[in-house]
């Protein structure tokens, strides 16, 4: 390997609030899976042969990231992305076993001393399909660039303008020093007390990392009919009713609201690579008869605190942590997104373009983001007409299963009908 100088390649401070985090209990990165139409099976050596020839393509495929010792990280170019390891299949039963398989790789931290990505064919047996999953470390880029590495392994007429998402310059996050910048970290530090008061199940971060994972997919002609009946965006209609799951299926949803992190991109063109999100905080009213009322409680907690501004003024207070050792970094930043929300919910932009992979088309994906903390995490992506949510929490202090906080969900975005009448 060899050392990068290169403004392109320099870690930036979005970059390293997920570095920071990274650890052997608490993994940082985000998974992509792509569940394909049946058609004839693709072998293993297709896809290693095709991850080969399109790795080097880029050299943003053969960032590394090995530690050095009390020293921030820096990123090292591999000569070459071993295929062997980088691609490998696995073989399950059915699609339950699929997702147990999702769960292990979740939990499995990746290697830092190789390409921080890996993609996994998996092959289920019971219907003789097929599913790609695509995992890549988020201090290496956002769900945003998914485009870019899904471009490793999906045929070429369908990789359209992917190159933006891994030649263009890393996001360049500027400071922005205001008076928000100053209050906005008190601030969240204050709201957030009611959380610190239920208590710890487990310290932060773990010793070692378990992970359940479920999903679930509607026509998105259905989210936007009950955004319509209940007077809101989608985006606002589907926060709303993951607020409301979570307090249906939970008893942590307090008299003080439920805390809910949404991650935010500050790249107004999506034309980035690396890091461009960062995390802002609603305090929502649970306590809503119907969901005209949740959804308005929401739209009135967004225009109250604007996301953007928030997310960005939060990560400016963070940028002198880069002035301490690469351990205390650590141990701060740990501290300081511990017990800051219950409910994290990403909504990633869609994809529009019909992707196939040796020519089957892709059917379903399935997004899963990591965790910040120890909240739930709702990762939401559009592929073309579906929505698709992905859920993945630490099963050891979530008070509810996994599943049937999806199914909830599940039923509440499906249920425009209800919430007409409702309205």
């Amino acid at each position: 390997m060899r050392g990068s100088f290169s403004g392109r390649d320099r870690l930036t401070e979005l970059d390293c609030v997920h570095l920071r985090l990274d650890s052997i209990g608490h993994p940082m990165h985000w998974m992509l899976g792509l569940s394909l139409e049946p058609g004839e099976p693709i072998t293993i050596e297709q896809l290693r042969a095709r991850v080969a020839m399109r790795v080097r393509e880029h050299e943003m495929y053969r960032l590394c990231l090995p530690e050095r010792l009390r020293r921030r990280p820096a990123f090292v170019h591999a000569d070459a992305a071993e295929p062997h390891t980088r691609v490998r299949r696995a073989v399950v039963a059915d699609r339950i076993a699929l997702l147990r398989a999702v769960e292990e790789l979740m939990a499995t931290p990746m290697s830092r001393t190789a390409p921080l990505w890996d993609v996994t064919l998996v092959d289920e047996e019971d219907r003789g399909s097929q599913t790609v999953l695509l995992r890549v470390h988020h201090c290496l880029s956002d769900g945003v660039a998914a485009p870019g590495f899904a471009a490793l392994v999906v045929d070429a007429d369908g990789v359209g303008d992917h190159a933006r998402f891994v030649t263009a310059p890393r996001f360049p996050f500027k400071r922005a020093l205001t008076w928000r910048t100053c209050v906005e970290m008190p601030r969240q530090y204050c709201a957030a007390r009611p959380v610190r008061r239920g208590g710890r199940a487990a310290p932060f971060p773990p010793a070692d990392c378990v992970r359940a994972v479920a999903e679930f997919s509607i026509p998105i002609r259905r989210l936007r009919q009950g955004a319509a009946s209940a007077a809101g965006s989608s985006t606002e209609y589907l926060l709303a009713a993951a607020a409301e799951a979570y307090r249906q299926m939970t008893a942590r949803a307090t008299t003080d609201g439920l805390r809910i992190m949404v991650p935010v991109t500050l790249d107004s063109e999506l034309r980035h690579t690396g890091n461009a999100t960062a995390s802002a905080f609603l305090d929502v009213d649970t306590s809503g008869a119907r969901m005209t009322d949740r959804v308005a409680a929401v739209r009135e907690r967004m225009a109250a605190i604007d996301p953007v501004d928030q997310a960005r003024a939060l990560a400016s207070a963070s940028v002198d942590l880069q002035y301490l050792p690469w351990r205390g970094q650590s141990w701060l930043m740990a501290r300081m997104v511990r017990d800051t929300c219950q409910l994290s919910v990403s909504i990633t932009p869609g994809f529009t373009l019909r992707y196939t992979v040796f020519g089957r088309a892709v059917r379903t994906t399935l997004p899963l983001s990591p965790l910040m903390a120890d909240e739930l995490m709702v990762t939401a992506l559009i592929l073309r007409d579906q929505l698709t949510v992905g859920v993945v929490a630490d099963p050891r202090v979530l008070p509810c299963a996994v599943t049937d906080f999806a199914e909830c969900l599940r039923e509440l975005l499906l249920d425009a009908d209800e919430v007409s009448r409702a309205g």
